[in-house]
């Protein structure tokens, strides 16, 4: 059974906003192949309730990329009190699960700019920042723009400045057990090596033991014919 986990824990926080336009997430590398199926944004306490998980006030493009921008997944958040909730995270699925090998990624999520006071907020995480088991935080990204852009600038990897980390999107994942083409193959070959060294070896099995019973059988029939009277002529 495959267990769903999420990239990063949210416990002791600062809650923050921006002031414009922005695309704000995290850095991080797995050690091991996963895959991701779903993504999702912290419901922080907004600027109308002040109560967490009182749902977003505006809908948020979240997306995961390679750590040089290629883009591999993207979801839409929706407004209000929809989604997938897991720990104050809203989550949305993939239509396809995104497969991770052992590398460095990045998640990030628009922000627009607070509208008449209103706007949703991120996580500044104090240190330790707890990842899953197998993540490692690399550091906040962010980058302005009026819409959802892979956020270039690094900030601290430290884990350790309070306002340089933009802990709002999520992913989860579970362990992925992925075959390339030429393991398969080996495999493949192995299998049926081994399924003709048995055959082989009970061939040569049966064919002792026929032997044996041959001989003993031609032995007795021998010493049969021996042992026969001499018939009277």
């Amino acid at each position: 059974m495959l267990i769903t986990k999420v990239g990063v824990r949210i416990d002791d926080d600062i809650e923050a906003g921006s002031s414009l336009d922005g695309t704000f997430g995290w850095g991080f590398s797995v050690n091991r192949t996963i895959r991701v199926t779903q993504l999702g944004i912290l419901d922080q306490p907004n600027s109308v309730q002040f109560v967490r998980g009182d749902g977003l006030a505006f809908s948020h493009a979240v997306a995961l990329w390679t750590s040089t921008g290629n883009l591999l997944a993207q979801v839409t958040i929706p407004a209000g009190a929809s989604g997938n909730v897991v720990d104050h995270f809203r989550y949305v699925p993939l239509t396809r699960p995104v497969i991770l090998p052992p590398g460095s990624y990045v998640v990030g999520a628009f922000y627009p700019a607070p509208t008449d006071q209103v706007y949703d907020e991120f996580s500044h995480q104090y240190d330790p920042v707890i990842t899953a088991f197998g993540i490692t935080y690399t550091g906040g990204r962010r980058v302005d723009g009026s819409a959802l852009a892979f956020p270039s600038m690094v900030d601290d990897s430290s884990g350790t400045v309070v306002l340089q980390q933009y802990f709002g999107p999520n992913f989860q994942f579970v362990e992925s057990y992925v075959v390339t083409f030429s393991e398969a193959l080996n495999t493949t070959g192995l299998i049926l090596k081994r399924a003709v060294d048995y055959f082989c070896s009970s061939r040569l099995v049966m064919t002792g033991v026929m032997l044996v019973i041959g001989g003993v059988m031609v032995s007795v029939f021998a010493k049969s014919r021996r042992n026969r009277p001499a018939r009277k002529r």
